[in-house]
């Protein structure tokens, strides 16, 4: 037998290892944290995004919702997103104004209807919030997966999270049948027809099978849960997540943000009619919008973090 070679298989092995364990650590980023601190930055947000149309608090949270996005996906798919939703925030900047005429700065006449400056700035806001909330929203699907759901409601409301669960990927289940059995409807030569009508008729049934199939795999899906015990009252959880010191620090600082939001909402809220409000950014105000602006960034910087310190162990290895 010879030594050096065992001695060489083991130097690479752990080198291949380290490598993946590295790329793990890389991959998991923000999603280290425990799920109940995920959950509540993720609804902090979407209360902080929801309630108001602030455009600062719009923009720091469009910037934020989209840098997040593209750290976890590639510049190709990210620049795809963006193209799409800003022929969105067109549309929906230009159709405000066609059905909302308030406001006392009048552009011109259309139609006999006043098109107005501030219905134009509302439909800005409104599209921009519409984007970061569609990326936000993204961004959550990622984050927050099935079974850490379950594990947040399985022991409380354990209906409430299979429902949740099969809801959220009754969508993909649904769009991955299509897909399967579009392709093999191809290869059987199902789109060989020349007949539009026909090809239409097709597309329409593959939908339907497609949309019927997903529903029978879903309620397979809770007989199976059911059959393995699941929601009974008494039945014990295995978890893999622990509660860390950083996630009680975090839980406490997004506790903080929010009674902080809450206080300040007047001030932090923005009118746009019958007149423009004033932006003022006192220094109060450019604090408070500071420590909202850490808030975005904050799974964006851990990212980034997460993607250096790849980098330089790559680096190294």
């Amino acid at each position: 037998y010879n030594f050096s070679l065992h001695g060489e298989f083991r130097e690479r092995f752990r080198s291949f290892f380290l490598k993946v364990e590295n790329k793990v650590m890389y991959l998991k980023g923000f999603a280290m944290f425990h799920p109940m601190v995920l959950f509540f930055y993720f609804l902090l947000v979407f209360v902080i995004l929801l309630s108001t149309l602030n455009p600062v608090l719009l923009g720091v949270f469009f910037v934020s919702g989209v840098m997040l996005f593209s750290l976890l996906h590639t510049f190709r798919k990210t620049l795809s997103e963006l193209f799409f939703y800003l022929f969105v925030w067109l549309l929906v900047t230009l159709a405000i104004p066609l059905f909302h005429h308030n406001g006392m700065t009048i552009l011109f006449f259309l139609n006999d209807n006043p098109m107005t400056l501030e219905s134009m700035f509302l439909g800005m806001a409104i599209g921009f919030l519409i984007i970061s909330f569609a990326f936000w929203c993204k961004n959550y699907s990622l984050y927050i997966t099935s079974d850490k759901i379950l594990y947040l409601l399985g022991t409380i409301q354990p209906q409430l999270a299979i429902w949740y669960t099969l809801l959220l990927r009754f969508i993909p289940q649904c769009k991955r049948n299509f897909r399967d059995i579009q392709s093999t409807q191809k290869t059987v030569g199902f789109y060989a027809t020349s007949s539009l009508f026909e090809r239409l008729f097709g597309f329409v049934k593959i939908i339907k099978v497609a949309f019927l199939l997903s529903v029978e795999q879903t309620f397979s899906q809770i007989d199976s849960m059911k059959a393995r015990g699941y929601g009974l009252q008494k039945r014990t959880h295995f978890s893999i997540y622990k509660f860390y010191i950083w996630d009680c620090v975090c839980l406490v600082w997004l506790i903080v943000i929010g009674i902080l939001f809450l206080l300040n909402f007047k001030e932090l809220d923005f009118y746009y009619e019958p007149s423009l409000k004033a932006l003022t950014l006192t220094k109060e105000m450019s604090l408070l919008y500071g420590i909202l602006l850490s808030i975005g960034l904050l799974p964006a910087m851990i990212e980034i973090k997460e993607l250096v310190k790849w980098k330089f162990l790559k680096s190294k290895m």
